[in-house]
């Protein structure tokens, strides 16, 4: 992140800050998105920035960083979200929903049954 205290805008270690040079492990992989670019206000996308780094992170490890722009990252984001809708757990998310709708149609209310069923299946 930009170092506040820098009249340059030179970038810092957060991990660094708060760690110091103790060794963590946290096991993640993903990918790492970070704003790089000049904060623009949206109201349908929530925030945007001009430009991004994304981090391909594999188990602690950077091993691949790409520099996109608010039009790319957008287009990202929904194909991301194109190839997660392909998938059982999208539809299974989907379903509880559903389910949740058919039932209160029938009752005109909260379902006993369904809460008792959400209830179980997050335990």
């Amino acid at each position: 992140m930009r170092d506040l205290r820098s009249k340059e805008g030179e970038y810092i270690s957060v991990f660094k800050e708060i760690f110091g040079d103790q060794e963590i492990t946290l096991n993640y992989s993903g990918i790492l998105v970070i704003p790089t670019g000049k904060f623009i206000e949206s109201a349908n996308f929530g925030y945007a920035d001009e430009r991004y780094t994304l981090m391909t992170i594999q188990k602690d490890a950077a091993i691949k960083e790409k520099e996109v722009g608010k039009e790319d990252f957008i287009q990202l984001k929904i194909n991301q979200f194109e190839e997660y809708k392909k998938t059982e757990a999208y539809r299974r998310e989907l379903q509880d929903p559903l389910e949740f709708w058919e039932l209160s149609k029938k009752r005109r209310s909260f379902p006993k049954e369904y809460k008792k069923d959400v209830k179980r299946r997050n335990n």
